[in-house]
């Protein structure tokens, strides 16, 4: 059988622009898979094997070109604009934003303006501007998306298999300890925001004007 192409030498970026779309987690299996070390910059060709993770399209930009140039885009999205944006209310409220606790967060309303107002940029920051101003500069791009890394069975073999690399089935991967099962939001989103029903419709029509253009 033909052996993948290989990234364990290669530095890789992990972009996760408007935040909530798993770019965090991805960051870790990468560092599960592949045993490069976190970044915080400034980021250079030397020593190989880092990882800098960053939601902000400005440190991207002003990256040189030599970066740019070999290093690994890792471009996370999430499709699901409302889950998104549900996420980071709820993040917001409750002061967790990776890992997760069972504290208790009484219910409460949110404002449909803001909504409304954080559907439309989470949908600019995913698309319009990225695909325009940031993906076009990086000569290698990996897109990995929220729902299928949600939906995977094994994570780092769905990120080896995004790499174009060999999973070994029988190393002892530690399963993404950042995003292990007891560390997953466990809230019943729907429970917890008194008018779910009202930002449903607001998404409903959302959706509806963006399919139609």
């Amino acid at each position: 059988m033909k052996k993948k192409k290989s990234h364990l030498n290669k530095n890789f970026i992990v972009f996760g622009p408007g935040g909530r779309c798993g770019s965090h987690w991805v960051e870790t299996t990468l560092k599960n898979i592949v045993g490069a070390t976190h970044t915080i910059g400034p980021v250079t060709l030397l020593p190989t094997g880092w990882i800098y993770h960053t939601n902000g399209k400005i440190d991207l930009l002003e990256m040189p070109s030599a970066i740019k140039n070999s290093a690994t885009l890792v471009y996370c999205v999430r499709k699901n604009y409302f889950n998104g944006v549900i996420s980071f209310l709820v993040a917001e409220i409750t002061d967790e934003w990776n890992a997760y606790t069972s504290k208790t967060v009484e219910p409460f309303v949110v404002d449909t303006v803001r909504f409304q107002t954080l559907i439309n940029d989470f949908q600019y920051y995913q698309t319009t501007e990225i695909l325009r101003d940031i993906l076009p500069l990086f000569n290698n791009l990996i897109t990995i998306e929220f729902e299928d890394l949600i939906s995977c069975a094994i994570p780092e073999k769905y990120m080896a298999d995004q790499l174009g690399i060999d999973y070994d089935v029988n190393k002892n991967y530690q399963q993404s300890d950042y995003y292990i099962s007891s560390n997953k939001n466990t809230r019943n989103y729907k429970e917890l925001i008194l008018n779910w029903d009202e930002l449903v419709d607001i998404y409903k029509v959302f959706s509806a004007g963006r399919h139609t253009q």
